[in-house]
């Protein structure tokens, strides 16, 4: 019979070998299950030999985690609900738990790393209590942090648990890197939903050089900006926008707008007006990604539209030096494709926090490419001479009819992800065009609209990447009707 633990050194061996360096987490989540089911398993003495077992291996994940540079690792340990197993389970439990945490507060395993706690420490055993407390106390500083959860409870308590620690131990590199731009003459902003923002972080900011910021309001009416946004952050957005311009920081209100709060189009300009805004943008929503999951739900109709154009120009007349108002109508009533990013790998780069360098925000939708990273070759070089930089650029990719288009120097073929999410082709002819072959994909969804139920919204999730519309690619297949 082969043992569990020759198994789980070889997986431990493929892993090692698989991981890239450059794409490594910043976090690693350690979940411990299982100590009953592996002691009756391997027929153990006790429980408690399994749980000693369960804590070496922890101490083995951690030196691996530190190793490798993961800067946080989250250990949950122990919830409210396991606190009502019995006595006869719990005891040896806790007597490990401690036996581990006096080794943590001598062991240089973990000199690198701040140990804190979250969860109901007040129910856990006086002994157990005090070495928690002198372990936190000892374990105050390291570049690193090592949170383990004890007597925590349901999700919203986690969701809660992680919101603070997000908050404890943001990144601190954002000032440097405002910094490093601002001293170097780029102009900075920072785009944020404004829900984590700090008073203090602002303040810092904006002392490192930080030239605007951009936050995005979904309806002045706050029940049904939460439902949008799915989550409850709605008057934390409104605080968040005054501390802005209390900083003395230039400020732009980002209103998303579609058919399900383009009622409350004045009262966002209001709203805009009254936070001391600079710049209101108008945003109507771009049917890719999350968005076109819910195109029903968000598409408006044409009547909605043109009320909302007559009103964005009344007010840019009204608040002529008082207010900025950009407005974006949505490429389904479009006749002819934006000028995207002022053309593919022609005015705009982005970096990632991994690192890699992206032509638009959006271009690892095209899930075919390769983006070279800024840790193996220089920014120059990627700019000039990478493949996915240059797999857009200029015109001589263009099929017809943007090839002898009149156009194709102004809108540059239009959106790449947008042409690959709607026909399942990166060359196709934008959608968004009259004159290309994939409009119907955008007319059949207008002459629609207004006439279908609305549906429920789908709601993205965190960490689940899947391709737009289950499309894979294939440069010689579109989407038919």
């Amino acid at each position: 019979m082969v043992s569990p633990r020759f198994i789980y050194s070889l997986y431990e061996s493929r892993l090692q070998k698989g991981l890239s360096k450059n794409e490594l987490p910043k976090h690693i989540g350690l979940i411990h299950d299982g100590h009953r089911r592996y002691a009756r398993r391997e027929n153990l003495l006790s429980y408690e030999v399994s749980y000693k077992i369960g804590m070496v291996r922890f101490k083995e994940c951690l030196s691996w985690c530190d190793e490798l540079g993961i800067d946080y690792v989250t250990s949950w340990l122990l919830s409210k609900e396991n606190l009502s197993r019995p006595e006869e389970e719990l005891e040896p439990y806790f007597i490990v738990l401690n036996e581990l945490f006096e080794e943590l507060i001598i062991d240089d395993l973990v000199d690198n790393f701040k140990i804190q706690f979250i969860g109901s420490i007040d129910l856990l055993p006086d002994y157990l209590k005090e070495t928690i407390n002198k372990l936190q106390e000892v374990r105050a500083g390291g570049e690193k942090t090592i949170t383990i959860a004890l007597g925590y409870g349901g999700r919203q308590e986690i969701l809660d648990a992680i919101k603070s620690l997000v908050l404890e131990n943001k990144e601190k590199d954002l000032e440097e890197l405002v910094y490093h731009a601002s001293s170097n003459g780029l102009y900075t902003n920072l785009i944020t939903s404004g829900v984590l923002v700090t008073e203090e972080r602002l303040n810092k900011l904006y002392d490192a050089g930080l030239d605007h910021v951009q936050i995005s309001i979904q309806d002045t009416d706050p029940k049904n900006s939460e439902k949008i946004a799915g989550f409850k952050g709605h008057q934390k957005k409104i605080n968040t926008c005054s501390l802005v311009r209390k900083a003395g920081i230039p400020l732009t209100i980002n209103s998303v707008m579609h058919r399900q709060n383009l009622h409350n189009l004045k009262s966002m300009i209001e709203l805009a007006i009254e936070l001391d805004a600079e710049r209101l943008e108008v945003a109507q929503v771009q049917y890719y990604g999350w968005a076109l999951k819910n195109q029903t739900a968000f598409l408006p109709t044409r009547s909605q539209l043109d009320e909302a154009t007559k009103i964005v120009e009344e007010a840019r007349i009204r608040l002529k030096g008082i207010l900025a108002i950009d407005y974006v109508v949505p490429d389904y009533y479009a006749k002819s494709p934006k000028s995207c990013m002022g053309g593919w790998g022609r005015q705009f780069l982005n970096i990632t926090p991994a690192g890699k360098v992206l032509p638009c925000h959006a271009a690892e939708s095209l899930n075919f490419l390769e983006f070279d990273n800024i840790k193996d070759k220089p920014l120059s070089w990627i700019w000039e001479h990478s493949e996915a930089f240059n797999r857009f650029r200029g015109t001589s990719w263009m099929p017809e009819p943007c090839q002898s288009c009149d156009r194709r120097e102004i809108d540059w073929g239009g959106c790449r992800c947008q042409a690959f999410a709607l026909t399942g082709n990166e060359n196709a002819t934008d959608p968004t065009c009259e004159f290309s072959p994939y409009r119907n994909v955008l007319d059949e969804p207008l002459a629609n609209v207004g006439k279908e139920e609305i549906p429920e919204f789908i709601y993205r999730k965190i960490n689940v990447r899947k391709p737009m519309i289950g499309i894979g690619h294939n440069s010689n297949k579109s989407l038919k009707s």
